[in-house]
């Protein structure tokens, strides 16, 4: 459907839906299997105030895995919330390490001082980038073990996708 809207106008466009309410949330399968999703960002803090809970509760952290979920579903980008504590990097150093470890592969930032930080997370260090070569060989070999971890098609998969984003 949204593929049609612009072809009409003869235009395309990728988009990024932006998940910020309850009702959002109820559909975020849905609207990651749109056509022309490049990528879906959560909004925490309307989230958060829709929903009536806590920016750095449980529930809010569930939320966060829900929405990263349905991006890998559709095989697109979960874009994390920015971090709303602007001169606190502990938080900031907390939240980037939750993006990772819970499938986002951005996130947001709202103050400039928070981007320095956000690249770095998102950037493959040289170490996990020679990790990524070593499964790649190792996977072409067939089956092999990569630092004590056996390599099959999960992992293989997880090391193409880290050397794609160079």
């Amino acid at each position: 459907m949204i593929t049609a809207l612009f072809r009409d106008v003869n235009k395309s466009a990728l988009i990024v839906p932006l998940i910020e309410s309850v009702k959002g949330l109820r559909h975020v399968d849905a609207i990651a299997g749109c056509d022309a999703v490049y990528g879906m960002m959560f909004g925490a803090a309307d989230y958060a105030s829709d929903a009536r809970i806590q920016p750095d509760s449980f529930a809010m952290q569930l939320v966060r895995c829900n929405v990263a979920s349905a991006c890998a579903m559709a095989a697109i980008k979960a874009i994390d919330a920015p971090c709303f504590a602007l001169h606190d990097p502990e938080v900031l150093r907390s939240d980037l390490r939750f993006a990772q470890k819970n499938g986002f592969a951005a996130k947001a930032a709202i103050h400039p001082s928070h981007i320095e930080a956000i690249n770095t997370a998102f950037t493959p260090s040289a170490e996990r980038i020679d990790w990524a070569r070593r499964v790649i060989a190792a996977s072409e070999k067939g089956v092999g073990v990569v630092d004590g971890r056996m390599v099959d098609e999960a992992i293989a998969r997880e090391a193409r996708e880290i050397i794609s984003s160079l």
